[in-house]
C-alpha cells in the first residue's frame, strides 16, 4: 500500500517520476478533466472559463511550487470576478538637467498625486504608503536591475512591507521584505549628483544616464499582496551647463515674501531649480476651503491650483515645485496669539499691556514677560493675567491643553473674545456643582476677527463655572502658600466660555438663553460635551491677581482683603489668525533668473568642450565595443565641427542643428571606418552667435585582437 497523493515542494507522500513499483519513470502525464452534468433548457446558456496555469522554478519541485502559487492567485482573481487591485498611478516626472546635477520633480500634477494619495483601491484597500526613487543602468533594463536609491514614506505604524516571494535558491516561496519604507515623510523632489549604479560620487556632463519614480501602495486587508508598485516610467537625462545663460541664483536661496492682509500664516519660497527661474512675479491665494492656488502675475498664468497642505510634515518637503521654486504655504498653529489688559476704570490703554500670568507667578516667556504689568490699583491693589485651574505649575502648553481641548480650537481660531468687568456684570451658571444661577462681575463677548474698535460684529457669551471652593458663588480663593511666596495672591473659580445659538450683534443670544439657561445645557455637564450650539470655546480659564491681597480664609492671615477687578477693566484674547481669501502673499524672482542675451551666448560657446578628452581605449558611457564615441558639450542648436588630422586632412564633418547641446562623434572617418590613434583638431563654427573654436582631441584606440584567424 502507497498514499495516493504526495506533495512534490516538500518530498512527502506519492510522488511520481520517482522510478519505482509504484511511481513510473518520468514521462508525459495527461490527465482529463470533466465537470458537470448541466442541467440546461432550451436557450440556455452556460459559461465556462478556463484557467491555464505555470510555473517555472529553479527545478522540477520549485516549479510546480510556482505553479501552486499561481493557481492559488488565478483562482482568488475569478472569485473576486476578475475585479483585481491596481498599483497607484505613476507619477507625473519632470526633471531639469544641470551642471553635474539633475533635479526630477513630481510635485506640480495635483491631479495624479490626489489621485495616487488619497484613493484606496478595491479588492484589498490598498493604500499610499511612499514614493521609491530609482537608477536604471540602461533604458531598457528591468526593475530587478535598478538600484534603489530613496525611499520617502508616510510616517505611521508600517515601514519595510514583508511578503511571500518565491526564492529560486531554496526552491520555494519564503516571506522577505517587498518594500523598504522608513517614515520619514513624503518627499516629491530629489536632487541627483552621483552616479549611484557605477558607485562614482559625481554625474558627467553629457552622459546619459536613466532614472524612475513608483509609488506603491500596501494592503490593509489581510490574504492580498502585501503591496503593489507602479511600473517604472524610464526617463533619459544628461547633466549639462546651460548654454546661453549665467545663473544668479543658488539651490535653497529664499525669495522675498511680502504678506497682504491679516494671518498668522507664512509662505517660504525657496529655489531649488536656479536654471528655471523666470524673473516674474507670484501672488498666492486661498480659496473659501483653505485650498490655495499661485498665480504668475507677470504672464497671468495660475501655475499652482488646489493645493491643500498648509503644514510642515517631516521633511518639510510636501509641497508643489513650479517654475525652479518650491512654494511652501504654512497655516496659522492653533494657538492664542495674545492676552491683553486693555481697558481700565479711566478708559482704553494704548498699546494694551501684557495679561497672562504662569504657574507660581514666574511668568511665560509669551509673548513677552517684559511687558507684564506692574500692580495696580486699577486692579483692586494687584497685577491680574490669566492662568488655567487646576494646575498649580505647569508650562504654557499645559495652559493650551487644558483651555483648548484641542477640539476647542475650530471654535476660538480665529475670533478675538473680551472678559469685561461692568457695573451690571452678568449671569453665570454653576454647571458642575449645584446647577444654579449665580452673580458675576463680568461679560464674556466674542469680538470678532481682527475689529476690536468695531462693536458690530460682537455677540455676547454664556458663562460656567466651576465653583472650587463650594460656596455656590463667583469668589477668590488663595494660591498655595509654598508656590506663590505669599499669602496675597488670590485667583478666581473656573470660567467657561460656551457659545449661543443666536450669534447676531449684540445680547440677544445670551437674554434669550438666561430665560432658561440650566435646561438648555447638558443634563451631565461634567461629562466634557463640547459640540452643538452651546458648545465650548474655552475652558478653566481663571484669573490670578499678584499682590492682590488676602483672601478671608482660615488658613491664611487676612492682612489686605484681595477684591475682584475694579469696573471698567477689560482682559482680550487673541487668537492666531489663519490664511484666508482676504490674505496673499506676493514675491519675485526678478534678479534671481539666469541672465540671456548674445554676450552670453558668447560666453558660453568659449565654454565648448569634449568628454572624454583623452578618449584612452574606451568610454565609460559605452554599452558595448563596437559602439565608440566622444560627446561635444556646450553647443548652441547651429554648429558645424571639422574634425582634421594633424597633417590638415579632413576626417569627418558633423553638423548639428537640435536643440540639445550635445552632439556625438563616433570616431569613425568620413568612409565610417574606425580613426586612428592620435592627436586631432577640431574646428568648431557656431554661425548664429559668430563664434569659432578649436578644439584638441586625443584618440587612443583600443588593441583589435582577432576573434578568429
Amino acid at each position: 500500500k502507497f498514499p495516493l497523493s504526495g506533495d512534490p515542494v516538500a518530498g512527502t507522500g506519492f510522488l511520481d517520476g520517482a522510478g519505482t513499483l509504484y511511481s513510473f519513470a518520468p514521462g508525459d502525464r495527461r490527465i482529463l478533466l470533466n465537470t458537470g452534468p448541466f442541467r440546461m433548457a432550451p436557450g440556455d446558456t452556460q459559461d465556462i472559463v478556463m484557467g491555464v496555469v505555470a510555473g517555472l522554478g529553479a527545478d522540477r519541485t520549485s516549479s510546480v511550487a510556482v505553479m501552486k502559487a499561481n493557481d492559488n492567485s488565478v483562482q482568488e482573481t475569478f472569485d473576486l470576478l476578475f475585479q483585481v487591485a491596481r498599483p497607484p498611478k505613476s507619477p507625473t516626472v519632470k526633471f531639469s538637467e544641470m551642471d553635474g546635477e539633475v533635479l526630477f520633480e513630481w510635485s506640480s500634477d495635483v491631479a495624479t498625486i490626489n489621485d495616487t494619495e488619497t484613493r484606496i483601491v478595491t479588492p484589498g484597500d490598498y493604500t499610499f504608503e511612499g514614493y521609491n526613487v530609482y537608477q536604471f543602468p540602461s533604458a531598457g533594463a528591468q526593475l530587478s536591475e535598478a538600484r534603489r536609491i530613496a525611499t520617502y514614506d508616510l510616517v505611521n505604524d508600517y515601514g519595510t512591507i514583508n511578503d511571500n516571494v518565491f526564492d529560486l535558491v531554496a526552491g520555494q516561496f519564503l516571506l522577505k521584505p517587498v518594500q523598504f519604507g522608513t517614515n520619514i515623510g513624503v518627499k516629491r523632489y530629489f536632487r541627483f549628483s552621483r552616479d549611484f549604479v557605477r558607485d562614482i560620487d559625481k554625474l558627467y556632463n553629457g552622459q546619459e544616464y536613466y532614472f524612475a519614480v513608483t509609488a506603491y501602495s500596501r494592503a490593509a486587508l489581510p490574504g492580498y499582496t502585501a503591496a503593489l508598485e507602479s511600473s517604472p516610467q524610464i526617463v533619459t537625462v544628461r547633466p549639462k551647463v546651460p548654454f546661453g545663460k549665467v545663473i544668479n541664483a543658488a539651490f535653497g536661496d529664499s525669495l522675498d515674501v511680502t504678506k497682504n492682509g491679516a494671518s498668522d500664516g507664512q509662505v517660504v519660497a525657496l529655489v531649488v531649480d536656479e536654471a528655471s527661474l523666470t524673473g516674474d512675479a507670484y501672488r498666492v491665494n486661498f480659496a473659501a476651503d483653505a485650498t490655495w492656488s499661485v498665480t504668475n502675475t507677470t504672464k497671468s498664468t495660475t501655475v499652482v491650483s488646489g493645493y491643500a497642505n498648509q503644514t510642515a510634515d517631516d521633511l518639510d518637503e510636501n509641497f508643489p515645485i513650479v517654475e525652479g521654486m518650491q512654494i511652501k504655504v504654512y497655516g496659522a498653529p492653533n494657538d492664542a496669539k495674545d492676552f491683553q489688559h486693555v481697558a481700565n476704570p479711566s478708559g482704553p490703554i494704548d498699546p494694551p499691556s501684557y495679561a497672562a500670568w504662569g504657574a507660581a507667578f514666574n511668568g511665560w516667556n509669551f509673548p513677552d514677560p517684559s511687558v507684564q504689568t506692574a500692580p495696580s490699583a486699577d486692579w483692586g491693589g494687584g497685577s491680574w493675567g490669566v492662568n488655567q485651574g487646576g494646575a498649580a505649575t505647569g508650562s504654557y502648553s499645559t495652559f493650551v491643553s487644558r483651555v483648548f481641548r484641542g477640539s476647542n480650537f475650530t471654535r476660538f481660531v480665529p475670533y478675538d473674545f473680551e472678559m469685561r468687568f461692568t457695573a451690571t456684570g452678568g449671569k453665570a451658571y454653576m454647571a458642575f456643582s449645584t446647577g444654579s444661577i449665580v452673580d458675576v462681575p463680568f461679560e464674556l463677548w466674542n469680538i470678532g476677527i481682527n475689529t476690536p474698535n468695531d462693536p458690530s460684529d460682537d455677540y455676547r457669551m454664556v458663562p460656567w463655572i466651576f465653583d472650587e471652593d463650594g460656596n455656590d458663588a463667583f469668589s477668590l480663593m488663595q494660591i498655595d502658600h509654598a508656590l506663590s511666596g505669599g499669602d496675597n495672591d488670590p485667583y478666581t473659580d473656573w470660567v467657561y466660555w460656551r457659545e449661543v445659538v443666536d450669534k447676531s450683534p449684540g445680547q440677544n443670544g445670551y437674554l434669550t438663553e438666561f430665560e432658561n439657561l440650566g435646561a438648555a445645557y447638558d443634563t451631565d455637564p461634567t461629562s466634557g460635551a463640547n459640540t452643538g450650539a452651546h458648545a465650548e470655546v474655552m475652558a478653566r480659564v481663571v484669573l490670578c491677581n499678584f499682590n492682590g491681597g488676602s483672601v478671608a480664609d482660615p488658613t491664611f492671615p487676612a492682612n489686605v482683603n484681595a477684591v475682584m477687578p475694579a469696573t471698567g477693566n477689560v482682559l482680550r484674547i487673541v487668537s492666531t489668525k489663519p490664511n484666508s481669501p482676504a490674505v496673499t502673499y506676493t514675491f519675485s524672482t526678478s534678479g534671481k533668473n539666469a541672465t540671456t542675451g548674445a554676450d552670453v551666448e558668447k560666453q558660453s560657446a568659449e565654454k565648448v568642450g569634449v568628454y572624454p578628452n583623452p578618449y584612452y581605449a574606451f568610454n565609460s558611457a559605452e554599452t558595448n565595443r563596437f559602439f565608440k564615441f566622444v560627446t561635444f558639450n556646450n553647443l548652441p542648436r547651429k554648429a558645424t565641427l571639422r574634425v582634421f588630422n594633424l597633417v590638415g586632412h579632413l576626417v569627418r564633418t558633423l553638423e548639428k542643428d537640435d536643440a540639445a547641446q550635445f552632439l556625438r562623434w563616433d570616431l569613425n572617418n568620413e568612409a565610417l571606418f574606425p580613426v586612428a590613434s592620435g592627436m586631432y583638431i577640431v574646428h568648431i563654427d557656431m554661425p548664429d552667435i559668430g563664434v569659432t573654436k578649436v578644439l584638441k582631441v586625443a584618440i587612443i584606440q583600443e588593441q583589435e585582437v582577432l576573434d578568429s584567424y
